[in-house]
Order: C-alpha cells, then structure tokens, then sequence
C-alpha cells in the first residue's frame, strides 16, 4: 500500500510503527467512539506481528506526517458486515496533537479516490458512533451521506455513512442550490475602516483568562490553507474555493474554555453576531481567515478578517470578525433572531427556523 496526499503519506506496516501506533490506539480520548482503549503492550504486540506476516488486501496501514516523518495515524479499509451485508468501511484514527489541521478530510479523500479508482469498489461506508459530529462531518466532506442506524454486536447503535462510487465526486451541491463562478458580495451595515494600530481580537466569556491579540499577533500565528466549497443560504454555491488563515483549533492554544464553555457566540463589527457549538468550530476545516484565492482578502470579503465555517450555510462564515464569546447556553445571533435556522446545515436545507 502506497499512498501520498500534500501532507501525508500512507504506506505499509512496519515493524518500528509499533510504540507509536499503541499510544495512538491506547488514548482514551482518541479511542473515545471506537470502543475504548487498547492495552498498549498487547497492541504492540500484535502489531509487531501484523508487520512480520505482511498486512491483508483490507487493513489500516500508518500515515506518516511529510514534514516530520512521524507516525501520526493509522487508516485504511476494513471488510466488516452490516445488517447481514459484506461491506468496506473507510476507517482512520489520529494521534491527538495532530487534531484540527485537516488530516482527517486529507487521508479520508485519498482512500476514498483509491477504493474507487484502484480497487474498482463501488460502494464505501463508515460506521460512526451518532455523538462523534467530527466524524460525521469528515463523512460529509468526503462525499458520504447518512443511510441507516445499524445495532453492532453488543448492542452499540451506530449511524451508517455509505457513499457510493457514481456519486463521486460530482455530488457536491446540495439541494436546491446553484453553482456560481465568482464569490458574490453580500453583507449587513457598511464595510468597516480598518486602523491596524487599533484594531483587536477579543476572546472573552467563559474562559480561564481573557485573551486579546493584536492584528500584528493574529498574523502572527499558525496558519493553513484549506480549498473547500460553500454554499448560501440564498442559493448560490461556488466550488474549490480557496482560503488562508488560522485555524480555530489553534486558538484553543492561547486561551482555555471553562468545561461548561460549549457555544460561541462570533462578534464582529457593527454589532453582528452569529452563533455556532464550539464543536463545529473545532472541525478541520474551520479558519480565521485573512487571504482569500491565494490574495490578500478583499474588505468586500471580510478583510481584515472572516470566520469560514464550509459546513454551514456561508451567513456562519461571519465577516470582520472582531470577538468570540465562549458561552455555556446557546444564544441566537442577527440572522438567527431573524427568523434564519439555528443551524444552518445545508445538506439538509436549514434555510429559515419559521
């Protein structure tokens, strides 16, 4: 097994994988939907064995980080039945200090493109616990859709994610939207002068200490480069369109939530809000965005910057963004106040609330 993406590469077991993938598999937060953790030795143990004997046409092989050359994850594909079925489940499992930077949706897509071009397979699946919304979310990003609830052995109902290979990968907008060549420019109020000498970054609410940073600081940080698709709740989408920023994960480094923390509330200038669970914003693909296809990001955009959340109706996606509100109880922002959907999912058409 061979496989390369920008970050990662995919390749066969080795004996020396095994310390790292045990403490990848002995993490009870990494483990937390997959069953609970292994005992470490026996695991690399039994991995010791799998590189000897030479791994079967269906298994996990590790993903190796380019850029350090760590072991970082274990993914691939397992033949598992379901309902009475023989089916091929994409599986994957990272190591902890490597959530948040879009490994993920990364190593998911490639496997997927693999089983359907190389191995002729017509039909993938991933069995997901129903509380792993990360998850869930990868499986949409790849192009899988929610089918069925199954009963595992045990008694574990489990959520069936199935996606099918004449649906990939053109199945990309969702229902009643249409596609756009160009990003559109819509927003509430005027667009904001920007005085770098004053502007500010507000991380405030339910948190240890609050957290201020300056634009010089902001750019300062971490950043990715994501390429994703978004669609309006006023019916446009525009595919592979490309962002640069900092991904909302990194500032969990900077500032730490109180445990009842479990909403955000994104304040931005002129008084707009919109709200969002914290948990959606610590998906893969979430940013803080400040260049927008491979520029500088446009003030008509959200310059200096714009919360890019691709998984929700793009009004989520909040420009000039100014303060985030950690808040333990949901509250609704301008457009949610306004009669728009709490949620805003677009595969299921959250368009309006009433």
């Amino acid at each position: 097994m061979h496989i390369e993406t920008k970050r990662l590469h995919l390749r066969s077991l080795q004996s020396s994988d095994a310390q790292a993938l045990a403490r990848i598999w002995s993490d009870p937060d990494v483990t937390r939907y997959m069953g609970g953790p292994r005992h470490q030795e026996e695991i690399r143990q039994s991995l010791e064995e799998d590189a000897r004997a030479g791994q079967e046409d269906f298994d996990l092989w590790p993903v190796v980080e380019k850029s350090t050359g760590d072991v970082i994850g274990d993914c691939g594909l397992l033949e598992k039945e379901v309902d009475g079925q023989q089916e091929i489940e994409l599986v994957y499992v990272f190591a902890r200090h490597v959530w948040g930077k879009g490994y993920a949706t990364e190593i998911a897509s490639a496997i997927r493109d693999h089983a359907f071009q190389q191995r002729g397979l017509n039909r993938l699946i991933s069995l997901i616990d129903p509380e792993n919304a990360a998850s869930a979310r990868v499986a949409a990003k790849v192009g899988m859709r929610l089918e069925k609830e199954t009963v595992r052995p045990g008694g574990k109902v489990m959520d069936v994610y199935a996606l099918h290979a004449q649906l990939n990968p053109d199945n990309r907008v969702p229902p009643g939207q249409r596609l756009v060549s160009r990003l559109p420019v819509l927003h509430y109020g005027p667009i904001p002068r920007f005085d770098p000498a004053t502007w500010d970054l507000r991380l405030f609410g339910l948190v240890e200490e609050e957290v201020v940073f300056t634009y010089d600081e902001v750019l300062a940080l971490p950043t990715v480069r994501i390429v994703t698709d978004i669609h309006c709740v006023t019916g446009w989408s525009m595919l592979d369109t490309v962002w640069e920023g900092v991904p909302f994960g990194e500032l969990l480094n900077h500032v730490q939530p109180r445990p009842e923390a479990q909403y955000v509330l994104v304040h931005c200038d002129y008084g707009y809000t919109t709200n969002l669970p914290l948990a959606a914003l610590l998906d893969d693909d979430v940013l803080l965005a400040y260049r927008y296809d491979d520029e500088p990001l446009p003030p008509r955009y959200g310059h200096p910057l714009r919360l890019v959340v691709p998984q929700r109706y793009f009004w989520k996606s909040a420009k000039w963004v100014r303060g985030l509100e950690f808040m333990a109880h949901d509250r609704p922002g301008f457009w949610e106040v306004r009669g728009y959907h709490n949620d805003g999912d677009p595969w299921k058409e959250e368009r309006y609330s009433r």
